[in-house]
């Protein structure tokens, strides 16, 4: 990108940044500062500038499409050589409620369970243990190369992928969201850049405007997705409240929009504490013993609520209950634990 077009896209961002709009019908201009940001052509100060601004408003569903769109032209995809339907779990972090690695305990279970789970994710940026932070301290190899990456999913059917692995266009923005401290749109785009194009997914949003934006983007993509916000404040399903949910059919003219409460998914209700993580150590000790079913039982409760959601994607005919007890039965029968040791195993022989 020439001088002279990062100048012009700088003085629209300091245009911007004065106002209190969103300017979304401004897509060409967004798209280019996208462009630059990414590429890390355009000055960090601009940069810090222009996701500040986004962080003051709504994420927009066009501009979200279009982010998306820009960093997935420059991604590493991940072949999956399978033809059934591959599923992806996470939540978009950003919720403050330092919770235990949710999801990516739910990744194991639904593993275990008999499904083809590909995760994303990343280091921890705006939480102290993202997912990769704690599956490096179990021992599952992160940063493995696409032939490692390649042979765990070939011999187990799962694997997770480290976002900057795919996505080394993105080593620009690291520091950015760093150095800002606050979400931004980025935590929005991760869980919409899975390189293996995940056919179902289910994400928790950090409030019900982002999820309703990212449910409308997978809708257009025609993935099979819900996402959902839970009303206490987390971007995951936990044992006490409720959630709204936005559910991706493809086929369908819009997303469908839902209300469920935690009692029916047939669990105890919980405490706010009895969710809570910690550093990596602690919630990779905490992953063990879920995984080997000698945790407390809300913990144990809000993997598997997790999870049944997940399931109910892949199979809308089974019943939320039914769901429930799948997930807890690949906890019961060691499955889930056996998908982790299978999993360091394989990637060490490998790497």
């Amino acid at each position: 990108m020439s001088e002279k077009d990062l100048s012009a896209i700088a003085s629209w961002v300091t245009q911007i940044s004065t106002t209190d709009r969103l300017y979304e019908h401004d897509v060409s201009q967004h798209r280019e500062c996208f462009e630059a940001l990414v590429d890390g052509t355009l000055d960090a100060t601009i940069s810090e500038s222009y996701l500040r601004h986004l962080s003051r408003f709504p994420v927009h569903e066009s501009i979200l499409t279009l982010a998306v769109d820009v960093v997935r032209k420059h991604m590493i995809a991940f072949d999956v050589p399978t033809s059934g339907p591959i599923l992806d779990v996470c939540g978009t972090g950003g919720d403050g409620q330092q919770t235990f690695n949710i999801s990516t305990t739910a990744f194991f279970v639904l593993a275990g369970a008999g499904f083809n789970v590909v995760k994303h994710g990343n280091r921890g940026v705006t939480s102290s243990s993202g997912s990769s932070d704690v599956l490096q301290e179990l021992g599952v190899p992160v940063s493995a190369s696409i032939e490692t990456l390649q042979s765990i999913f070939n011999e187990i059917g799962s694997v997770f992928l480290f976002a900057p692995s795919f996505h080394p266009i993105l080593k620009h923005v690291a520091p950015i969201r760093q150095s800002l401290g606050i979400r931004t749109i980025f935590n929005v785009m991760g869980p919409l850049l899975n390189p293996a194009n995940p056919s179902h997914q289910l994400i928790g949003a950090y409030n019900v405007e982002v999820a309703k934006a990212m449910a409308q983007s997978l809708h257009v993509r025609g993935v099979h997705a819900t996402v959902f916000h839970h009303h206490d404040g987390y971007d995951e399903w936990v044992p006490f409240g409720h959630a709204t949910s936005f559910h991706a059919i493809p086929g369908n003219t819009d997303v469908l929009q839902t209300e469920t409460s935690f009692e029916q998914f047939g669990v105890k209700k919980g405490s706010k504490d009895s969710i809570v993580g910690g550093p990596p150590d602690e919630n990779a000790e905490l992953l063990r013993q879920i995984l080997q079913n000698r945790a407390d039982e809300a913990k144990i409760d809000t993997v598997c609520m997790n999870a049944a959601a997940a399931i109910q994607i892949v199979h809308p005919d089974i019943d939320r209950l039914e769901a429930v007890q799948m997930a807890k039965d690949s906890i019961d029968s060691g499955a889930a634990w056996r998908i982790l040791q299978s999993m360091i195993e394989v990637g060490h022989d490998n790497s």
